[in-house]
């Protein structure tokens, strides 16, 4: 009895899955379209997650991808679209190769004083001096270079050779070679006469002269002129050729994000201090930005040129100041930088600037320069005739007032050590 009783339960179970199925399916077939048509066009339309562009790292997006993103980000109301020129990434960190290049900017010779003369060496206070050179070129490192620097006296008649010393590479793919200053040097072939001296480098691997040319020497009393003092001097390398010559360009492309911030670089002689320094810059005659706004603006010290005691700095100091305006930017294809407030692009600024330095309040430099349709510099011609590398080009600066106490005409003949640009006029 207990399995006919099972029976009957089972049956019944079946019939009731049976009626429920047969409900539900016919439930649903009222509910589903009968044509394919008919679900395309009840179907939403998947609308795709907005997406930023993402940063370029180290400027090395390809031109197709950023045609693509700022054709599907507009520009701010606010900010001109960018010219179709400014979507292409044009300025890139220059990579270099197994073939050494000569920077003839950074070639600075000067001179290693000392207190002693090797012909006289029972006598104090008595000073000479021996050149020395250093200098960096671009080069992937892939081997040990080897250059020789040889020094003439001022008749032409040969002084002596050294075998430089080769640095590490830096983060700029430079490596840099320098005298080694050693004593035998300066035990044997010191000197303590001034006038123009020459020079050769030459690597002595391939034989090639990487460069040569000239440079004056000068000395000056830097103690009291008592009768024992009377063969002490300090000596100096002259400098002024320096002052009317300036750089435009970026400290290193790549190491700020997708839009390099514009430098200038302008040499000044004589003690200077930051603070005493402001630079303004004008777009089509109107100021634009100046370095005495806090945050927004930097100023930096940069390479110098002295004599070896710095006694005397007013009269025998160079240095390389650099001056930077945050606001002012080559967007150099990014379309995410422009997203950012308050800032100007030298691709939406095409036309003349002008640089203004001020020294207490006194403007004591100016110089110019051109943006083109593209937002890159004008160059006048003159950035390869040094090899230069990591600025834009070279400017011609007006040097101004009269805190300078300089040879306004040294640049003409001893530019370079005695390789003055060809086409380079001050104004």
């Amino acid at each position: 009895m207990y399995v006919s009783i099972k029976k009957e339960r089972f049956l019944l179970w079946v019939v009731l899955w049976l009626t429920v199925s047969l409900f539900g399916v016919t439930a649903a077939r009222a509910q589903f379209p009968k044509k394919l048509s008919d679900i395309i066009k009840t179907k939403p339309k998947a609308t795709p997650p907005k997406r930023e562009p993402p940063m370029v790292e180290n400027n090395t997006r390809s031109a197709q991808s950023t045609t693509a993103q700022s054709e599907s980000i507009p520009a701010r109301p606010e900010r001109p679209a960018a010219r179709p020129q400014s979507a292409a990434v044009r300025l890139t960190r220059p990579q270099p190769t197994d073939k050494p290049v000569f920077l003839l900017n950074s070639l600075e010779i000067n001179c290693l004083t000392r207190e002693t003369y090797w012909k006289f060496p029972n006598q104090n206070d008595y000073s000479s001096w021996i050149p020395k050179v250093i200098f960096d070129v671009f080069y992937d490192d892939s081997a040990r270079l080897r250059y020789v620097a040889e020094f003439f006296h001022p008749d032409g008649s040969p002084w002596f050779s050294e075998t430089l010393r080769q640095g590490f590479l830096s983060n700029d793919k430079t490596v840099a070679f320098q005298s080694d200053n050693s004593g035998e040097l300066l035990n044997t072939k010191a000197v303590t006469t001034t006038g123009t001296y020459g020079f050769k480098i030459t690597n002595s691997k391939t034989n090639e002269v990487i460069s040569q040319g000239k440079f004056k020497v000068g000395k000056f009393k830097s103690k009291t002129n008592e009768p024992r003092y009377k063969n002490h001097f300090d000596f100096y390398v002259e400098h002024d050729w320096l002052l009317p010559i300036g750089y435009l360009g970026f400290e290193l492309v790549g190491t700020s994000g997708d839009s390099p911030i514009p430098t200038i670089y302008l040499w000044f002689k004589g003690d200077v201090e930051e603070k005493e320094l402001e630079a303004r810059l004008y777009y089509n005659g109107q100021e634009i930005a100046t370095t005495d706004t806090p945050g927004q603006s930097d100023i930096n010290a940069g390479g110098e040129r002295f004599s070896s005691t710095k006694s005397s700095p007013d009269l025998h100091q160079w240095r390389l100041w650099e001056f930077t305006w945050f606001n002012f930017r080559v967007a150099n294809g990014s379309q995410y930088i422009r997203e950012k407030p308050n800032l100007k692009f030298t691709e939406d600024m095409p036309g003349e600037y002008t640089v203004k330095v001020f020294r207490n309040g006194v403007q004591v430099r100016e110089a110019k320069f051109s943006v083109g349709p593209e937002g890159l510099f004008v160059d006048g011609g003159f950035a390869g005739q040094i090899n230069l590398i990591n600025y834009g080009t070279i400017l011609p600066v007006k040097v101004m007032g009269t805190l300078d106490k300089w040879n306004a005409t040294a640049w003409k003949t001893d530019a370079f050590y005695g390789n003055p640009l060809s086409g380079f006029s001050v104004p």
